[in-house]
């Protein structure tokens, strides 16, 4: 019996130490979190192609399209309306593109393949998943979004602004992981808070019953 407790704490300890770390993030926080934010139509999902490493294959999966909410690059860029989609097995919170139809993609460029990848960390989804109020949302931020590029267009056209949007895969895993952590220390923080108050109340008692 306790061999096989062993074995199955062995297990989920193995599955713990390989799953995604990372706080899940909202549509608003998705949206300001990644580089395109867009709808598009699945319609071949998830095939294997070699990978750097063996055993672990690249996922691509093809799209097409529907409807642009946010992009660091000017409309010619999806002059095809044909995007690829691109998932790594080494990575374990890149969102994997396995299933057909319509979805919302909150997604980041892989500057050595021109591919988008995403993350379960973000709220990318089918689109039947999303609600009425996500989608209101979506349109205030595409709307804020647009102003603040709109504003930073009419500076003095003499200053020169040199932006690099080659999106870094490493960085990005950071700053995710980094959020997960924040949240984290403010959940331990709140309850070693807790804690300590509920070790004064015993001790609150006692003098009480003293005097």
């Amino acid at each position: 019996m306790v061999q096989k407790w062993t074995v199955l704490l062995a297990m989920l300890m193995y599955t713990a130490a390989f799953a995604c770390k990372c706080s899940h993030h909202d549509i608003e926080s998705s949206f300001k979190t990644a580089d395109f934010v867009f709808v598009a139509d699945i319609y071949s999902a998830a095939h294997e192609f070699p990978g750097i490493q063996p055993n672990n294959p690249i996922l691509l999966s093809k799209a097409r399209l529907v409807k642009s909410y946010k992009s660091p690059f000017d409309s010619s860029f999806f002059r095809t309306r044909e995007i690829t989609l691109l998932s790594s097995s080494l990575d374990t919170c890149d969102y994997p593109f396995s299933e057909l139809g319509k979805h919302l993609i909150f997604g980041f460029f892989d500057s050595d393949s021109d591919f988008v990848y995403s993350s379960h960390c973000l709220s990318t989804k089918a689109f039947s998943q999303i609600s009425t109020s996500e989608l209101a949302i979506l349109s205030r931020l595409t709307t804020e979004f647009q102003n603040a590029n709109q504003d930073s267009m009419e500076v003095d056209k003499n200053v020169v602004e040199i932006v690099d949007w080659g999106s870094n895969r490493k960085m990005n895993t950071l700053l995710l992981e980094n959020k997960r952590l924040i949240s984290e220390n403010k959940i331990l923080k709140y309850g070693l808070i807790f804690i300590t108050a509920l070790g004064f109340i015993p001790l609150f008692y006692k003098l009480r019953k003293k005097q």
